[in-house]
């Protein structure tokens, strides 16, 4: 994805689609030439101020997030983890959704994940083999999502690096202030083909805003509509959870008992 959306000609767009520009409000007095909107330099006659629709659309994006959500890897430096001696677990950062991969940087091993419970009885055996170097090197992980922690196979003995593969949430985090003149901030790592997408999903925010003059909820529902089919149904808070879980997991079935082939009667007694 390339952010190439700025946000001041975003916001412009959704006061457009939403009727709510102050186009027929003559300029205030002090408002420069620096300013392209008058919305930018004065809202206070406006249904929508600027920071409920900077809101709506931080709301948005991290709903878009768990849907389509934004690959990222090393050297992005939330995907680059530092190992010290000595130290067993490790944090990441809270806008990482899934991690895919773990890699050791000192010797771009991948790490195989476990699961904690399997992590904690296996310890005392599995972890003390060494490599043809006779080094001994981290080669499992866990992941307890919900503490957003990793906990590697063995204590470090040297530090390194941990890189990762990982699905993420957009920036979410827009301010007022993100408004002002010369800023021309964008709309990070937002490709332009789903510009059409976080604006559907703002307006149905919009549009049930409580403010009777705001509120429209045959609009709400027909942009919920279009957000649904440009990015896919909502995903849950359990769903997410899973996601976590299970991401680089190796998952393992047994097809007995769950399973099983039916013989009929006439096949058993050897009929044709």
């Amino acid at each position: 994805m390339s952010g190439s959306v700025t946000l001041l000609d975003f916001i412009d767009e959704l006061r457009h689609r939403l009727d709510d520009t102050g186009g027929n409000i003559e300029r205030p007095e002090g408002m420069t030439d620096a300013y392209s909107y008058y919305w930018q330099f004065d809202d206070s006659l406006l249904l929508y101020k600027n920071r409920d629709l900077l809101r709506y659309l931080n709301e948005t994006l991290l709903d878009f997030s768990a849907r389509v959500p934004l690959n990222d890897a090393y050297p992005s430096p939330m995907c680059v983890i530092p190992v010290k001696i000595g130290q067993q677990h490790y944090t990441y950062d809270g806008a990482i959704l899934t991690i895919e991969s773990v890699r050791l940087a000192s010797t771009e091993r991948p790490l195989a994940k476990t699961t904690t419970n399997r992590l904690d009885n296996d310890f005392a055996t599995q972890w003390r083999g060494k490599d043809a170097s006779g080094q001994c090197y981290p080669n499992r992980y866990a992941e307890n999502a919900s503490r957003r922690r990793l906990t590697l196979d063995r204590t470090p003995i040297a530090d390194d690096q941990l890189l990762l593969e990982v699905t993420r949430q957009l920036d979410a985090c827009y301010k007022v202030d993100y408004l002002k003149p010369g800023l021309n901030t964008c709309i990070a790592a937002l490709d332009p083909l789903y510009k059409e997408a976080i604006i559907q999903g703002v307006l149905m925010r919009a549009n049930r805003f409580s403010d009777p003059e705001c509120c429209d909820p045959q609009r709400a529902r027909e942009a919920e509509r279009q957000f649904n089919q440009l990015v896919g149904p909502p995903v849950s808070a359990r769903q997410m959870e899973a996601r976590r879980e299970n991401a680089n997991l190796v998952l393992h079935s047994r097809p007995y008992p769950y399973s099983r082939r039916v013989v009929s009667r006439r096949a058993r007694r050897g009929c044709c």
